[in-house]
């Protein structure tokens, strides 16, 4: 009789462990990855969680059973309950599927490729207002000088890419006296990588970026046009002409808002 209530405890524990082993692995394969993607990721804390509770209690009603102890009611509640969780969790994320959002309440609640985007068109501006305020109109070509664009309230903004399961900001690398811009990524960069190239006489500059590649989560890409030619931002009127209204509104110059 006790042989078999611990193959009923053990069947339905072990189903929990099982139903709980895909997102686990999942994890494991981010936090070893170079760098990895965790957007829709299932979430860890649950699943450890309930995989810690059914081992923990599968070991206390073994332990009991060997020492000749009542196994109570509420324990083989509790290992269904698991079993429930861990499998409605699953059939959940499953029944949802990926989702497509185009508004996010903040930087950190988007999508890493849309916040790499973000980054790439924020120093844009940076540097485009920093021709305005220069002598001569020239761009920067100096870290400390662009450091500013990827940070908020002095702190660096960080993606949400995991590299060996951690988090780091932004890689911004300056190429100073570049013949045109950077198409692929070089040697050593990974997504969230983003390139900076300023022509010899600072009057010209080029901006792209690093994605992960979306049919293969391992690879690192460029951000590309549906055509497959690497987007590149470069100079823009466009952009100084919005600095100029932003700027002349809000010293009351203007009294319409600058264009978003």
């Amino acid at each position: 009789m006790k042989a078999a209530k611990l193959l009923v405890y053990g069947a339905i524990l072990g189903g929990t462990l099982a139903a709980c082993a895909g997102p686990l692995l999942t994890w494991l394969e981010i936090s070893s990855a170079v760098v990895s993607d965790p957007t829709g990721a299932p979430p860890l804390a649950l699943y450890a969680a309930a995989a810690i509770l059914a081992l923990g209690l599968y070991l206390r009603i073994l332990i009991a059973t060997l020492a000749r102890r009542r196994v109570g009611q509420a324990q083989y509640v509790l290992a269904v309950a698991l079993l429930g969780l861990a499998i409605g969790a699953r059939m959940l994320s499953a029944g949802q599927g990926p989702s497509i959002r185009a508004d996010f309440a903040s930087f950190g609640e988007a999508p890493p490729d849309l916040q790499t985007a973000y980054m790439a068109g924020k120093l844009r501006y940076h540097v485009e207002a920093h021709a305005l305020d220069s002598e001569g109109g020239v761009y920067p070509d100096r870290q400390e000088q662009l450091a500013p664009a990827l940070e908020e309230r002095g702190e660096p903004l960080v993606p949400l890419y995991r590299y060996r399961g951690e988090r780091r900001p932004f890689n911004l690398r300056v190429l100073k006296g570049a013949p045109g811009p950077v198409l692929g990524p070089l040697e050593g960069d990974l997504a969230g990588t983003i390139y900076y190239a300023v022509a010899p006489d600072r009057k010209r500059y080029w901006i792209s970026a690093l994605r992960l590649d979306p049919g293969d989560r391992s690879t690192t890409i460029p951000f590309c046009t549906a055509a497959g030619r690497t987007v590149v931002l470069t100079n823009s009127p466009t952009a100084q002409q919005i600095i100029r209204e932003k700027r002349a509104y809000e010293a009351g110059e203007l009294v319409r808002p600058f264009l978003p």
